[in-house]
């Protein structure tokens, strides 16, 4: 659930964009969903028995989910964010491309007559074909690759909405919503606050969309420089207080841009290079 809603008098839930990210989100995983039921479609228009439907629905997979990439490249470059630290890397949905055209092609191959069958030679008959079935493996991989990476780049277009969804146009300080209680501000916002808290510079261990020690550790030195309480714990005023810096970091003052470009990337060099040596000390 949205915790970030009118209901908690905190916040509101609006984009500055005309269309809803919350249709858009729903519109981006029934286009996975439709990707899929196509190439199933197609396996069984365009084979004649059982073995040759299956082949074909995980080969015409690598090709449907094709949609799923260019629909979030369409996003991406056509569609007005809101006011939110994340983003769609331009590059995922082109390299997703190329990879899906490439293990299509490969499937392709695979699933010609001649790499899928084998000829068996019988003693009363000339012969019979039979199936490879180290083949039909291979494809069963590829298709798991072109599925999950789909998934993969429909979950991250569904983050990106959702912090869309959430932001808060103007909140100047978290002092000025009066007295009202700290609430948990949800799962769904653990993404956004940790790319935040990346590009601030802190040490959270990696942003995989889950509260790690790590991510406790540095919403907890967060919350002590904004005087909240120090719980480690993600709630709506220390989101309402990583948009407000988040916001400061992302629009500096004139003749600084160069300046904050270079503090951004070197916070951001030393973060991963102190996740990888925490990961290596752990293992």
């Amino acid at each position: 659930m949205n915790r970030l809603d009118p209901v908690s008098g905190m916040l509101m839930s609006r984009s500055e964009n005309g269309s809803s990210p919350e249709i858009l989100r729903t519109i981006t995983w029934g286009i996975l969903i439709m990707a899929l039921v196509l190439a199933l479609l197609m396996g069984n228009h365009l084979a004649h028995n059982f073995t040759d439907r299956a082949v074909r629905f995980l080969s015409e997979a690598s090709l449907t989910v094709l949609l799923v990439d260019f629909w979030a490249l369409g996003i991406r470059l056509f569609r007005k964010t809101g006011r939110t630290p994340l983003r769609i890397p331009t590059r995922t949905p082109l390299i997703l491309i190329f990879l899906h055209l490439a293990l299509c092609y490969w499937s392709r191959h695979l699933i010609s007559f001649e790499v899928l069958y084998r000829l068996e030679p019988m003693e009363e008959l000339a012969g019979v074909y039979l199936v490879r079935w180290g083949i039909v493996l291979l494809l069963v991989v590829l298709s798991c690759i072109s599925v999950a990476t789909s998934i993969f780049q429909t979950r991250l277009v569904g983050r990106v909405l959702i912090s869309e969804t959430t932001a808060v146009p103007e909140i100047s300080q978290v002092r000025d919503l009066g007295s009202e209680p700290d609430m948990p501000a949800g799962p769904e916002h653990v993404y956004e606050a940790q790319v935040i808290l990346n590009n601030l510079g802190y040490a959270i261990g990696g942003i995989d969309g889950k509260v790690s020690e790590s991510t406790g550790k540095a919403l907890g030195e967060f919350q002590e420089s904004c005087r909240l309480d120090p719980s480690g714990e993600l709630t709506i005023l220390t989101m309402i207080e990583l948009r407000n810096r988040w916001a400061g970091e992302a629009s500096p003052p004139p003749g600084q841009s160069a300046k904050a470009l270079i503090g951004h990337v070197v916070r951001r060099l030393t973060n991963r290079v102190a996740a990888l040596w925490e990961k290596w000390r752990d293992s």
